[in-house]
């Protein structure tokens, strides 16, 4: 799946935003979508400030974008014994373990 499953989302969810706080963004056409998600701490790009629109997203990204989007922000005590392939220091664990 591709990042844009998560703007779709957006499209339904759009603020109108005219503020893009992600470089690669700006002019996109789906802009205002992605700036929505990211104000709303479902999406939060890359360490570089970009958000990367086009590119494919890894199951990790997928689970943070849907928890986060239904629940908001997750307890860091559901990174705890779920997985033994995840541990509790990466940055998905309370997403996939929740």
């Amino acid at each position: 799946m591709k990042k844009i499953f998560g703007v779709a989302l957006g499209l339904v969810l759009a603020s109108g935003s005219a503020f893009a706080a992600f470089g690669d963004t700006k002019g996109y056409v789906f802009e205002d979508s992605v700036e929505y998600l990211r104000e709303e701490g479902i999406v939060e790009g890359y360490v570089d400030g970009s958000f990367k629109p086009e590119q494919k997203i890894n199951r990790a990204e997928f689970t943070k974008m849907v928890v986060g989007g239904l629940l908001g922000e997750v307890d860091p005590s559901y990174a705890a014994d779920c997985f033994d392939d995840v541990t509790a220091e990466m940055w998905y664990a309370k997403y996939i373990c929740y």
